[in-house]
Formats: structure tokens, sequence, C-alpha cells
């Protein structure tokens, strides 16, 4: 009887242990999952954004040209609050529910802020300004010249930023190529 109870405790104790492993194998396989989808949608995520501040870029640098030599760039300042909202519309869609990366926050915020004190977001009297602008109003032109060459530097540093992350996702960790090397002892000399 002893042999009987100790065979049936240890198929017991063998389902028991198939069922937390097959439990276990099926979170863990969830888990990483999860990893790798999130992954793959930061890295389509920072490829767009990337593409979509070169092509932001490459609109408001001669926007940002033909600023500095208008004596009233009321269509300079259109033009700013339309690339800025398309960029905003593009973060706040594409962006901001994947990227967590600190540096890259960090950076949109400051073209926000950027934006926002020079009211090419929208946040100030549009009528206003480009009554002043039309009007050769000179501290308004000038602050705008200020305004829209500081954005277009932040632009330019999360450009740098975003390029940054996306050459980091196609760099091999060196600890990774190392470890995947094989190493194969030297033959002796004799």
């Amino acid at each position: 009887m002893s042999a009987l109870l100790q065979t049936l405790i240890g198929a017991f104790a063998a389902m028991v242990g198939g069922i937390g492993g097959a439990m276990w194998q099926t979170r863990h396989a969830e888990v990483i999952a999860r990893s790798i989808r999130f992954a793959e949608r930061r890295e389509q995520c920072l490829l767009r954004l990337n593409a979509e501040l070169a092509e932001i870029l490459a609109l408001i640098e001669p926007l940002y040209r033909q600023a500095e030599k208008l004596a009233a760039p009321a269509t300079a300042y259109q033009d700013a609050r339309g690339i800025v909202g398309r960029f905003t519309l593009h973060w706040e869609t594409q962006a901001s529910g994947v990227l967590a990366d600190p540096d890259v926050v960090r950076a949109y915020q400051l073209v926000r802020g950027a934006a926002h004190d020079g009211g090419l977001d929208g946040s100030a009297d549009y009528q206003g300004v480009v009554g002043n602008l039309q009007g050769e109003h000179a501290e308004t032109v000038k602050r705008f010249r200020r305004d829209l060459g500081t954005l277009y530097g932040l632009i330019g540093e999360l450009k740098k930023v975003t390029q940054q992350h996306v050459d980091d996702l196609h760099a091999i960790p060196r600890r990774t190529l190392a470890s995947s090397r094989r190493r194969l002892p030297l033959p002796r000399r004799r």
C-alpha cells in the first residue's frame, strides 16, 4: 500500500507541477509578447516622428528666412501657426501615448512652450498679431522673428534627440554581440 500511495502522491505532484508550469509559461509568454508589441509601436512611433520633424523643419526653415527679410511677415505668422498646429496634432494623436522617453518628452515640451510663448499655438489674439504684423509694428515684428527663430532651433533639437533614439534602435548592444560570439580555443603551437 505504501508504494501505491507514493506513486499516487508522485503522480499528483507531477500533475500540479505541470499545470503550474503551463500557467506560468502562458503568463510569461503574454508578458513577453506585450513587451515586444510595445517595442514595435515605440519604434514605429519614433520613425514617424522623425519623418514628421524632418518635414516640419523643411517647412519652417524657409519660413524663418522669409520672416527675416520681410518688413511685415503676416503671411509667415499664419504659415507658422499652421505648421505648429500640424506638429501638435501629430504629437497628440500619434506620439504622446506611445513615447515615454524623458528626453524626447522634455524636448517636445520645450517646443510646445516656445510655441505658446510666441503665440504660434493659437493662444494669442490672431487678429491683433496679424494686424500688428501687417501694420509693421516694429516690436511685434521683432518678437515674431525672435520667437520663430527660437521655435526653429528647438524643433531642430527635438529632431536631434529623436534621431538619436532612432539610431539607438538599430544599434546592436555590445554585451549581446560579445556574448553571442563563440570563443574557440586557439591552436597550440608545437
